[in-house]
């Protein structure tokens, strides 16, 4: 496939629009890349597949390290939900690229679910839907795999969806943990992305982890990966450093040789118990 550029007219996997310094090629082949018109693209070449980026978006940095690990499961003929799948819809795509039966791909956000629908020529091989985790979904309706990176930035005010998380972080992450056992088919897994200092597999603040209370609700999670994310100027978690040191007092940041912080992000594997 490959259409939506010209191998020809590429002129740089390149860096520049989003100062990528980390930037790097991850096993699955994704390249970014530029064209002669300044358009940017996701390549992978070993799965036929490009998505085009949305002018002045972001880098699902994130995503990427999602896809690093799901590299290594098997996704060939299954039915895949993928709950905030951003204006790229990257975890839908590559679902659908490694072989998925059939992808839906649900987001909050009406704008990001209508760039994402457009941006590669696979598009209407998947539902995209704009809506909250499982709201449109009937209970019937089961998954073999769910994919989240969900918005879980700890803020003390309410702010853009893509990142606010409640209070705490907690609350879409929650929520999706809490329904997500009616939508799994038995052997199925959901796949969540987590910032450790959300208490993951560790207190941090009085409650109770993301683990004990997923156990609760009846799922057996485990800790499948574990990638280090630095703390950026003017992102969204050094604005909110502060609170989220008040909300997870025991929890401390690492510092690199560099002298930049950083924090862990876990990959978390949940199936029925």
């Amino acid at each position: 496939m490959l259409p939506l550029y010209k191998e020809s007219r590429i002129l740089q996997e390149t860096q520049k629009p989003w100062n990528l310094k980390d930037w790097q090629k991850f096993s699955c082949s994704f390249s970014l890349v530029c064209d002669e018109q300044k358009n940017n693209f996701f390549v992978s070449k070993e799965l036929d597949l490009t998505i085009k980026l949305k002018p002045n978006g972001y880098i699902p940095r994130s995503g990427l390290n999602m896809v690093e690990y799901l590299n290594g499961i098997s996704i060939q003929g299954s039915v895949v939900y993928d709950i905030g799948t951003g204006e790229c819809g990257l975890l839908a795509y590559y679902a659908k690229a490694r072989g998925a039966d059939k992808v839906i791909a649900i987001d909050k956000d009406v704008v990001a679910i209508i760039h994402a629908k457009t941006s590669s020529v696979i598009s209407h091989d998947i539902f995209w839907i704009a809506g909250d985790t499982f709201s449109p979904i009937t209970p019937a309706y089961k998954f073999d795999l769910i994919f989240s990176n969900p918005p879980q930035m700890p803020m003390q005010e309410v702010s853009l969806i893509h990142d606010y998380g409640g209070y705490d972080g907690r609350e879409v992450l929650l929520r999706i943990l809490s329904e997500s056992s009616q939508y799994l088919n038995k052997t199925g897994s959901l796949f969540l992305l987590i910032f450790d200092f959300l208490g993951v597999t560790k207190q941090y603040n009085t409650s109770p982890t993301i683990i004990e209370i997923a156990n609760n609700l009846g799922l057996d999670c485990n800790v499948r990966a574990t990638y280090q994310r630095t703390i950026r100027n003017g992102g969204k978690t050094e604005q909110n450093l502060a609170w989220i040191r008040s909300v997870y007092p025991d929890y401390k940041f690492q510092q690199a040789a560099d002298g930049n912080l950083f924090h862990e992000m876990l990959i978390l594997e949940c199936q029925h118990l």
